[in-house]
């Protein structure tokens, strides 16, 4: 990991907070959705309060390397591997938007298909605990680089220098990440969790070390997300920072900081 000196304090905040959230509890099961590598979860512990996990991802090679963890393996039936697409959409519309486009459509029409793009059904996965570890943020952008590079490749459009399409259409493609946004805190409640923790991205800020201004993006096209999870209350809280690309590392032109949000909420029965 080249970032590894400047990751570290986001993995352990990452940690800290799950340890928070789970404080008392044993014996039950724990789905994380955006499983990963599990660099920012502590599997040791993990192992030692829940009886079952299961560790949901879209990426084969990231399961693959999570079958080699020493500690998993010890495990064994303890531990599920689920690797599908967690927002179950993507793939579809993916097929969808390149049919669109192959048949020359109007601009209008391109808009109008974003504008009522909705959700298919996620997986559907049961567990006492659920835990969305730093997805919610991410979600949006498999799609959005998805649409820019059909759009690009197959229709000619290209975006500006802010990375916009003309207000209509971007505001058609905001909609449609709004949709995957809500249609992953939608999945989430669908698991009937007790509780429900959320690591995720809430704002992209880009820096230059030779100038004060930074360029922020937001993460979020759901701006509320407590209202999205209800009737669950929520419970616990915290914010840091992730460096997750220092200037002069993966660019050398500027580097990219995160604000970072946790959430845990419960369904009070």
């Amino acid at each position: 990991m080249r970032c590894k000196a400047f990751w570290k304090s986001h993995l352990q905040c990452c940690k800290e907070f799950q340890a928070r959230c789970l404080r008392g509890r044993k014996g039950e099961s724990l789905l994380i959705l955006g499983a990963g590598r599990l660099l920012d979860a502590d599997v040791p512990f993990l192992l030692s309060v829940f009886e079952q996990l299961l560790l949901l991802d879209a990426d084969p090679g990231a399961l693959e390397e999570l079958k080699k963890n020493r500690d998993l393996r010890a495990a064994g039936a303890r531990v599920q591997y689920l690797l599908q697409d967690v927002t179950g959409s993507i793939e579809s519309w993916t097929e969808e938007l390149e049919g669109l486009l192959f048949n020359k459509c109007e601009e209008s029409s391109l808009t109008e298909f974003l504008q009522q793009l909705r959700p298919y059904d996620s997986p559907q996965v049961k567990a006492q605990v659920v835990l969305s570890l730093n997805l919610l943020g991410q979600i949006p952008l498999y799609w959005r680089d998805r649409v820019h590079a059909l759009l690009l490749d197959q229709y000619g459009l290209d975006t500006d220098v802010d990375g916009k399409y003309a207000p209509a259409l971007q505001a058609a493609l905001d909609a449609s990440c709004a949709a995957l946004q809500l249609g992953h805190l939608e999945m989430l409640k669908s698991t009937a969790a007790e509780t429900i923790m959320l690591i995720f991205d809430r704002e992209y800020c880009y820096y230059r070390r030779d100038q004060a201004p930074w360029r922020v993006e937001s993460a979020m096209y759901c701006s509320n997300v407590e209202a999205a999870l209800a009737p669950y209350q929520a419970c616990e809280r915290d914010s840091w920072l992730w460096h997750i690309a220092p200037q002069g590392v993966e660019a050398s032109d500027h580097g990219e900081i995160h604000v970072v949000e946790a959430h845990a909420f419960r369904h009070e029965k």
